[in-house]
């Protein structure tokens, strides 16, 4: 987002996208999109087991 609209990220001044490069920076973030989304679903799907654990209470007791 800072590309298209600018910003100062990491304290480094960057200009928004000129306007002419618009269609191509929205090409680029369809794509982006789509391999964030086969990413989080095919690739690194949630793990049900992991899931259950985090809900239940750790039964470790800390001994000191």
């Amino acid at each position: 987002m800072v590309l298209r609209q600018g910003g100062i990220p990491g304290g480094i001044e960057q200009k928004s996208l000129p306007s002419k490069f618009l269609d191509s920076w929205k090409t680029i973030d369809r794509g982006w999109n789509s391999y964030k989304s086969f990413i989080m679903d095919i690739v690194i799907p949630p793990d049900s087991s992991m899931l259950q654990q985090e809900q239940q209470p750790s039964l470790r007791a800390s001994f000191s």
